[in-house]
Order: structure tokens, then sequence, then C-alpha cells
């Protein structure tokens, strides 16, 4: 795969700005709760994504670099993907040291009636440099990075009725959920401020309400470069909307030779797994599918309209994916992409 990373730091200046940021991982990963200079401590979340980024660099430079990267964004079919990427590489859930695959998994661990004060706050401007610096070095070794994108409006009903799974068809409820994004710029293009690097908590969603002053802004060249790693081959992406597509396409580009696409489709198996085939049954999933799901359908028109016009980076981001996607596409997969 030939791969041209975009905005990659050359020779010297990218080896020393690996070093010392995996100096300061280290630090991190021993220290599971770390104060700021200004008194504040980061951990939880936060402290999963720096041990993750220490580990793959700390493997690259040991000579046992992953033959795949994994971002996986919250409520993207992620669970499912990780069982079929386990299919073809050799690597367990949850595995230490230099697996062949290194997933970034982002959970959906916030309630969104949390109190402000348990939000996690990380540096972000470190958090950026780190993340590009992970980036531009998948670049330079051609380690291929996949990630799944969703249509915005179905990531935020998918995620709010995970975390809030008593929810009711109120007009409290709608201005509830409708706070979520018309009170706080930080639900705005979420999917694309993770895979950027640009979220300073690193929750999908955050309470209206609560300070952000640790993220940074998001802009059309954060989407544009996001689009040049695709079209250089560095980065696949694919549509939950298109499950199926994007997994053939990823097999396809991949070259996967254990994971028996055709197979797999003839058994219908690419639709939301049930509690026989991924084994949780509980208040707010069984197997794959969210319990009580929100539909489109049952919100206000007005407050859709909002959700896609303060998404709409996120909008364009998921109609690339869906392009990506759409050749490999057998058949439409949004009925689908509803149950997750």
């Amino acid at each position: 795969m030939h791969v041209v990373g975009p905005r990659r730091f050359s020779g010297l200046a990218c080896a020393a700005v690996a070093v010392t940021l995996s100096a300061f991982c280290v630090g991190v990963s021993r220290a599971h709760v770390r104060e700021r200079a200004d008194g504040r401590v980061f951990k939880g979340h936060g402290h999963y994504v720096v041990k993750r980024i220490n580990e793959t660099l700390d493997c690259m430079s040991m000579g046992k670099a992953p033959r795949l990267v994994s971002l996986m964004v919250p409520k993207t079919g992620s669970r499912h993907l990780m069982s079929i990427l386990q299919k073809e590489y050799s690597f367990a859930k949850g595995q230490q040291g230099c697996p062949e695959v290194s997933i970034f998994h982002w959970r959906p661990m916030l309630s969104i009636g949390a109190d402000c004060t348990d939000l996690e706050v990380f540096p972000n401007q470190l958090n950026f440099e780190r993340w590009q610096a992970l980036m531009d070095e998948c670049a330079r070794r051609s380690i291929p990075m996949i990630a799944m994108i969703r249509d915005p409006v179905e990531f935020l009903l998918s995620y709010y009725s995970f975390v809030e799974p008593n929810w009711t068809a109120h007009p409290l409820e709608w201005d509830k959920l409708g706070a979520l994004v018309k009170d706080t710029e930080a639900n705005s293009n979420v999917q694309l401020a993770l895979l950027s690097g640009k979220r300073g908590i690193p929750f999908a969603i955050v309470p209206p309400g609560c300070t952000h002053e640790t993220h940074l802004e998001l802009t059309e060249a954060d989407l544009e470069l996001f689009r040049e790693r695709v079209d250089a081959g560095q980065l696949l992406i694919g549509s939950v909307e298109s499950f199926e597509g994007a997994i053939r396409s990823f097999a396809a580009a991949l070259r996967w030779s254990k994971f028996d696409v055709d197979a797999y489709a003839a058994r219908g198996d690419f639709l939301p797994r049930g509690p026989d085939r991924f084994n949780v049954d509980s208040s707010t999933r069984s197997g794959d599918q969210t319990k009580r799901r929100i539909r489109q359908e049952d919100l206000p028109a007005d407050l859709v309209k909002e959700i896609e016009r303060k998404s709409a980076l996120d909008r364009r981001l998921h109609a690339l994916a869906l392009s990506a996607s759409s050749a490999f596409s057998a058949a439409s997969s949004s009925a689908h992409a509803q149950e997750l």
C-alpha cells in the first residue's frame, strides 16, 4: 500500500517528537492519576488513550509494529467490527504487549446527567500533538488505519438511548436531548473531533452547561486533512449505514485471507448480533442492539434539523465514508444501523 502522510514531521523532528511523547506517556501510564500544573487531574479514559498511544509507539520502536490500527468511535458497531478483526488477525480483547491490531476504542461511559465536576479534563494541545504524531508515524511506516463513521443524527440518538435507557417520549425529554445540541458546542461534530485528536474531554457526549476550555477548535482544515489521509490510502473508512460494504472494502484493500466475507454474508451475519451470537443482555443492550432505541421519527422535526445543522462537518465526513463503502455494498443497511 502506497502511503503519503500529509503534514508529516520530517526525519529527526518526527523521531524527536515520538521519543518525547513516548516518555510523557510512560509517566502517565505509571501514574493512574496525575496532577496538572493547575491542580486538576486527568485519569480514566484519557489515561487509557495515553496508554494505548504509548504502547503502540513503543511497539513500533522495538520493531513490533501492529499490522493495523483500528479507531473505534463509540456506537459505530465497534464490538461487531472487533469480532470480525479477530477472525483475520491474531489478537485478544484487551491484549497487552504488541498485538497485531492496535485498537483505540472510545467508550460511551458518561451519563448525560453527570455532575460536571466528574468530567475528566485532558491537556488537549498535548493530546492533539501526540495523536497527530501517532498518525504520522503510521503513515511513515505504511501501517493502515481503519475507522467506521455513522450518520450524525443516528449517532446521537443511539448514544442517548444507551446512556439514558429510561427516556420517555415526552416534550421534557426532547428538551433534555435538545440541550445537548443547542446549549453547548462540545457535542457538535463529535466523530471528527475524536478522530482528529481535538477533543479535550474524551467522552462522546458532554452534559450541557459544563465548561470545555480544553477543546481545540474544529475547522474545515481538519476535515480536509482527514480527506487527504483517506485519499492517500493511509486511512480506510466505512459507513455504519453500509456495514457490509465497509467490511468488504476493508477486506479488499487489506487483502484479508482468513475472514470469509461471502460466507459471513450468506449466513446473514452482518445483521446486528443477538445475545445468541454476542453474549450480552443488559438493561441497555441485547447483543449488539440498543434497547428502547429512539428513532428519528420520534423527534420533533426542528430538533432533527438542529442536530443536522450542528453536525455539518460530521455529515460530510459520513458522506465520504458512505461513498467509500458504496462500491462494495450489496444493499442498504440503514435499517441495520438503526438497531445499534
